[in-house]
């Protein structure tokens, strides 16, 4: 390894309106050793940042154009990737959001992986382009979506993901959320599209007692989970937790992948003297 075994990092923050960014920069010598903490990566050289204009009309929306940027570099040079993202979003009073963006990736590979089964990316420079979108309206309504859309190339093929989520809360007390995630991948050796579905009830009566039930559904694996949770607060620092989860399969899974149950209760008791 080479390097003093030092660690620096310096950022800067400007959110205004008007001209509004930030920028920050880290470098981790591969000799680096933390007294305490996680180091996730040593040896490397990154940062990120944004740089945009801010403007708020007189009926309180706001229209960001921005572009914003991170790059990684191994010290010792095997590694390198780059990112820049052109963009621009608009919210209302409201609290409805659009966002359309542009991005430009490099990256070399010092080894080749496979970013998904049944799929391999060879060792070297790549470069790639794609859009990038998401509506977002205010969940202050009884009704409220979420959307994205990406759609352009990945290393030397093509990515295209879709995802809906709607939320209907007829009520102070109730609320359901249902989504579906579509997340395509086509590579010169290999194709994988992966699915995932959602659904997730919310139960608040009070202030002291919440409730929930999710179920999520994937196509790689087949599996279908399901997730109960209650929470009761009778009094402050005193509350009871209850957790049941169930993992069943669906398809040919199911012949051979055992069903799983798994129950947690938890009690809180918090004492001051």
């Amino acid at each position: 390894a080479s390097g003093s075994g030092r660690a620096w990092g310096a950022s800067v923050l400007y959110p205004n309106l008007g001209l509004t960014g930030s920028a920050e920069v880290q470098r981790i010598d591969e000799r680096f050793q933390p007294a305490l903490g996680y180091l996730a990566e040593a040896g490397v050289l990154r940062g990120q940042g944004d740089l945009g204009w801010w403007h708020r009309t007189e009926a309180g929306a706001s229209v960001i154009p921005a572009v914003d940027w991170s790059f990684r570099r191994r010290l010792d040079g095997s590694e390198a990737s780059l990112l820049l993202n052109p963009e621009i979003a608009y919210s209302n009073a409201a609290g409805d959001t659009v966002m359309a963006e542009v991005f430009v990736e490099t990256d070399r590979l010092a080894g080749g992986y496979a970013p998904v089964p049944g799929t391999w990316l060879a060792p070297g420079s790549y470069r790639w382009q794609y859009l990038f979108g998401y509506l977002e309206t205010s969940q202050a309504r009884p009704v409220s979506a979420y959307a994205e859309l990406r759609s352009g190339g990945y290393y030397d093929g093509r990515r295209d993901d879709q995802m809906l989520q709607l939320t209907w809360k007829p009520g102070p007390r109730w609320g359901w959320r249902v989504g579906a995630t579509r997340n395509a991948i086509h590579l010169p050796s290999g194709d994988f599209t992966v699915r995932m579905a959602t659904l997730r009830l919310e139960h608040t009566p009070g202030t002291r007692l919440a409730q929930s039930l999710m179920l999520q559904w994937d196509n790689v694996s087949n599996a279908l989970g399901a997730s109960a949770r209650l929470r009761w607060l009778w009094a402050p620092g005193q509350e009871l937790l209850f957790a049941l989860d169930h993992l069943g399969y669906t398809g040919e899974q199911r012949a051979f992948q055992p069903r799983q149950t798994r129950a947690l209760l938890k009690l809180v008791w918090n004492v001051e003297r």
